[in-house]
């Protein structure tokens, strides 16, 4: 399950992936920046794009493309042997809440820089929802994070919602699920070998071929489960699906 959870089935960006995922992307980015406003709430950054009449916010905030980012990546939409394994690891079936257009709800989506939302995607940090209270959980040490992401303290409450109310908030059980993943990510020592396997097979995918040179550094994980393994097959053929 950790495996397809970072592998790069990720969120399509506007740049990329077609008409389609750019519509997609854009049309959620939307809904965020009205349940948001212009600012994102974990990182801190003001869009780029924000009109003139918010300019006296503007004032001590870095202008940036920001992102819809997943909570629960948008991998999960094509790969059923991820799902099964997150219901298995929430007790509850998830098909409703990660396939199709649920994918790609407000619910299942925070409003990122490109940076953020990428230490995002790596479990470096996550949000626990307690009590109706979002609170910043670190992992990665905080010279592994992106400078955005230190402003914010460990055990931070962060608020949603400010500008809109008529667009839903992260749904709690989305983001605690991605924060006890987070958990074990870091508490195995798994989340920094499965983040270096990839980059390496970035790196190596021309000398190796991508799934030969993949699946061998992963078995070399000790204690890897082994049904992330044969779910490889699957994210391979998400990476062709999403042009990555």
């Amino acid at each position: 399950m950790l495996v397809p959870m970072m592998a790069k089935g990720r969120t399509p960006t506007p740049s990329e992936g077609g008409s389609t995922a750019r519509r997609k992307q854009m049309s959620l980015k939307k809904l965020l920046i009205q349940r948001y406003g212009w600012i994102s709430r974990v990182g801190k950054m003001m869009d780029e794009s924000a009109p003139p009449e918010v300019s006296p916010v503007r004032r001590g905030y870095r202008g940036v493309m920001l992102q819809a980012g997943h909570i629960i990546p948008f991998s999960a939409n094509g790969h059923s042997v991820l799902r099964k394994m997150l219901a298995r690891f929430v007790g509850q079936d998830m098909e409703g809440l990660l396939i199709c257009e649920n994918i790609n709800d407000p619910s299942n989506a925070l409003l990122l820089d490109e940076l953020t939302h990428t230490a995002f995607g790596l479990f470096k940090f996550s949000l626990e929802c307690q009590d109706d209270r979002y609170l910043f959980r670190k992992f990665a040490p905080y010279q592994k994070l992106p400078s955005e992401v230190p402003r914010h303290r460990d055990d931070e409450e962060i608020i949603f919602g400010q500008a809109s109310r008529s667009v839903g908030r992260p749904l709690p059980l989305l983001c605690n699920l991605h924060h006890a993943i987070a958990r074990v990510l870091w508490a195995s020592g798994a989340a920094e070998n499965i983040a270096k396997a990839f980059a390496d097979e970035d790196e190596l995918r021309d000398a190796y071929g991508s799934a030969s040179y993949f699946q061998r550094e992963l078995r070399a994980l000790p204690g890897l489960d082994e049904l992330a393994i044969d779910g490889q097959d699957d994210t391979e053929d998400l990476y062709t699906e999403e042009g990555n």
